[in-house]
């Protein structure tokens, strides 16, 4: 295996994933809410806590050479195996499918007559063909794919000719749920990290590719997107159609190709989960058993229906790359204080519940975005966790049993 093509192929897949529909109307809606310079510092800081939580993640995965499950054995036994059996089948299923769903639902918005759930089916099944193609060849496409879209986008924002003078009244909770809408769009991506950069031997290497992407890459994105988003009161796909040549082709062939290279990753990682958990499946086997489960879903009433099952989506993921992250930096300064396996899933378990009701609170409380909410509670739970003690033979049989 060349280690330094590997690399590549992933740098340049997750920045090609990054140029997709869900990563621009991020931006798109935040530049829509607040204005352009302060949709742009929100942007900022959200890049800066993901590019932060990411580095430390593929830093980890090539640092131990181990996925994200086996690193949830080490960390937290069986009780890990099944927190991350649950947030990566969730997110990245989950994920698979509502792309899924926004890509053909687009067309059907575009093209009337298109039947919807065979377009799921037909879309589906090709990102199933193209995950067996291997991550090296993935990058390749995503490769001969990224200037195009890039161009695209870039022509987009040379259209518009002045960005409106429009005065925002700027709310402390509109700028959390902005900033908290920039994070879900990404910070799912951190959990499966360990998976993609677990065959890299240099970590720094990790770290410098994981900045580039979550911290210059998809930020410079979300920016393009509020820029676009700044001058135009219309929802983003009619922008896109009145503002490229053949509109309706043309973004047609945009969202088509952007959502299905992010897709691809989705489902690498979701069928590499499921192989790590059945070995005996086999690569073949468990993309079918993901894809098919992902194609599923994508035709059920949940993805159109129930807000609560995106709000999870990232929460679970979220506060679980809280635990992981922390709990690796604990064990390289060696402290006292460490989280035990039923501690982390008291603290996941506390941050998802919390994540739910928030959704409740009235609006001007602060604590209105589930994800943000969750990192609170995470980080907030793992911060006042006590050092750890000497223990005798009959604690340490009491806490076991």
């Amino acid at each position: 295996m060349n280690i330094q093509k590997d690399l590549l192929a992933i740098t340049i897949l997750l920045s090609a994933s990054a140029i997709s529909l869900p990563i621009l109307t991020s931006g798109f809606l935040a530049g829509q809410a607040l204005g352009f310079l302060p949709a742009s510092l929100c942007i900022f800081i959200a890049g800066s806590l993901v590019s932060i939580i990411a580095s430390l993640s593929s830093y980890i995965g090539a640092k131990t050479h181990k996925d994200t499950l086996f690193l949830a054995k080490e960390y937290f036994g069986t009780v890990g195996i099944v927190m991350v059996a649950i947030s990566l089948a969730i997110a990245l299923t989950g994920w698979f499918a509502f792309q899924l769903y926004c890509i053909c639902s687009t067309l059907q918005t575009l093209y009337v007559n298109m039947p919807i759930h065979l377009c799921i089916f037909l879309f589906g099944s090709i990102l199933i063909l193209f995950r067996l193609l291997g991550i090296k060849k993935i990058g390749f496409i995503a490769v001969i794919c990224s200037p195009p879209l890039l161009g695209i986008l870039v022509f987009v924002a040379t259209q518009i000719s002045t960005i409106p003078d429009i005065i925002h009244i700027i709310h402390p909770a509109t700028v959390l749920l902005t900033i908290g809408g920039l994070l879900g769009t990404t910070i799912t991506a951190t959990l499966e990290l360990p998976i993609l950069y677990q065959t890299i031997q240099q970590p720094k290497q990790a770290i410098i590719s994981c900045l580039s992407i979550f911290g210059i890459f998809i930020p410079g994105l979300q920016i393009l997107g509020a820029y676009i988003g700044t001058a135009t009161a219309t929802d983003l796909l009619p922008f896109l159609v009145q503002s490229l040549p053949q509109g309706e082709a043309t973004c047609a062939l945009l969202i088509i190709i952007s959502s299905m290279l992010a897709n691809i990753l989705n489902l690498y990682s979701s069928s590499k989960t499921v192989e790590r958990l059945i070995p005996s499946l086999g690569t073949t086997k468990s993309t079918f058993l993901a894809g098919i489960s992902g194609i599923c879903l994508a035709r059920s009433p949940i993805l159109r229906n129930s807000m609560v099952f995106f709000s999870l989506l990232t929460v679970a993921a979220g506060s679980l790359t809280i635990l992981f992250t922390y709990t690796h930096l604990q064990k390289i300064k060696k402290t006292k204080r460490s989280i035990t396996p039923m501690h982390a899933l008291y603290i996941w378990i506390g941050a998802i519940i919390g994540a739910f009701f928030s959704q409740y609170i009235p609006a001007q409380n602060l604590f209105i975005n589930p994800l943000l909410t969750g990192i609170v509670i995470t980080t907030t739970l793992v911060v006042l966790i006590p050092k750890k003690k000497e223990r005798n033979l009959t604690c340490f049989l009491h806490e076991t049993l």
